[in-house]
């Protein structure tokens, strides 16, 4: 019972979610493959499995004039706060190229269907500086981050290369991640920490009543 009441405290308090902090790309430092990573059809690239770069080596490298690859993973969205970091690299010996992390969004809930995305990505989404690594991080923050639950439902995260007219240069990435806060939890770290003892409390004391009562 008390396992119960527990578990049904913490689902409330973080909606269903898993902790914020916590990456949730299912490979997302690509040490031996490229595995739940996938390609679009629309693309003239590839994206294949990089085994000398990398921090450390083993990455995902898209090749040819212009590719996007997306994780295969779905995920629900609500409204909240979005977090999605990459480690790129654009390796270039003729070319500029537009390496960048970026949203695919959907109106659908498991996202099938056509996907958008926001048409301008902020400056530090993108590698700036050939044949070097750089840290990129697209963060979507309410208010921005109030339309994915409510007009757009689900989401992929996804690694885009562009602007290779000879398609012999790539864009490079490791280290994703993407972490999730809803706004349903956003109040609770502003408690004072007797706060949040009263509030995990009355929430345990509440789900107690309720299971009882069944």
């Amino acid at each position: 019972m008390i396992r119960r009441c527990v578990t049904l405290a913490v689902l409330l308090a973080g909606g269903g979610y898993a902790a914020f902090g916590q990456n949730l790309i299912v490979n997302s430092t690509f040490d031996t493959d490229i595995a739940g990573w996938a390609t679009t059809s629309a693309s003239t690239g590839i994206a294949e499995w990089e085994p000398d770069l990398g921090q450390p080596p083993g990455a995902l490298r898209l090749v040819g004039p212009d590719e996007i690859a997306l994780t295969t993973q779905c995920y629900p969205a609500v409204p909240g706060w979005y977090y999605l970091r990459a480690d790129g690299y654009m390796r270039t010996v003729d070319d500029d190229l537009f390496c960048a992390i970026d949203w695919a969004v959907y109106s659908s809930t498991d996202c099938t269907g056509s996907f958008g995305v926001f048409i301008v990505p902020p400056f530090g989404t993108w590698v700036v500086n050939p044949n070097q690594w750089e840290n990129l991080e697209y963060q979507l923050e309410a208010p921005l981050g109030g339309i994915i639950g409510t007009t757009r439902h689900s989401l992929r995260p996804f690694l885009n290369k562009f602007g290779d007219f000879m398609g012999d240069d790539a864009c490079v990435f490791d280290n994703v991640s993407l972490e999730i806060q809803p706004l349903s939890a956003t109040a609770i770290p502003a408690l004072s920490p007797l706060g949040l003892a009263l509030f995990t409390g009355l929430t345990v004391g509440a789900s107690f009543v309720v299971l009882r009562r069944r």
